[in-house]
């Protein structure tokens, strides 16, 4: 078996009477299985699927949204500044996803609740989310990506 390099990113999130440090890692873990072939194909067929992915987004309607977070530090004022960031990051997510998926009529809006926990450490998020998409938009999206992998055979393999 071959063996082939996996980097993960980490994030470390440092809390302490200064403010909130936040720290990008990336461990390198070595792994046999998947042969590098197969990295290649997966990476391709997400950079070749784009058009068709966001094609499927354009006719995606979501039907109902709930988000709800439970987080708490163990500080009553560390657990104060993380869910301000946690509102903040929230509400740009809920802006970025409405620009791709449009609501239905009977849409209500989204219901978005942060429950902090002052006394200890805590972090669940629970998340419920209802979309509708017709099947021939789906049928399309396939099409789409049966075009571009013909393509990509007929780009790869000309004599």
């Amino acid at each position: 078996m071959p063996l082939y390099k996996l980097a993960v990113p980490t994030i470390d999130l440092k809390v302490n009477f200064l403010g909130i440090g936040i720290k990008l890692n990336k461990t390198v873990e070595k792994r046999s299985g998947i042969p590098q072939m197969l990295i290649k194909i997966i990476k391709a067929a997400c950079h070749y699927h784009r058009s068709a992915g966001k094609y499927l987004l354009m006719y995606t309607h979501c039907q109902e949204m709930r988000w709800c977070t439970k987080i708490g530090v163990g500080d009553a004022a560390n657990t104060g500044r993380i869910i301000g960031l946690v509102w903040i990051v929230k509400a740009v997510l809920i802006s970025w996803l409405s620009h791709l998926v449009r609501p239905l009529p009977a849409f209500r809006h989204p219901v978005l609740e942060v429950q902090p926990n002052f006394t200890k450490q805590e972090l669940s998020i629970d998340l419920d989310c209802i979309l509708k998409v017709r099947l021939g938009y789906i049928i399309i999206a396939g099409i789409k990506i049966l075009f571009c992998k013909i393509h990509l055979f007929k780009k790869k393999f000309i004599f």
